[in-house]
């Protein structure tokens, strides 16, 4: 649990590199897909 809320702190700063804006977009359409999905399976 602690390891993976390092490594999940890591992640972010290390978007602040190069590549911070292109893994922002990806993980906020990952997070809108699961939304998605979630609002799918509880509405059928």
């Amino acid at each position: 649990m602690a390891d993976r809320g390092e490594s999940f702190k890591l992640l972010f700063v290390n978007t602040q590199g190069k590549w911070s804006v292109e893994r922002t977009m990806r993980a906020l359409v990952l997070v809108l897909q699961g939304l998605v999905r979630l609002y799918w399976m509880s509405d059928n």
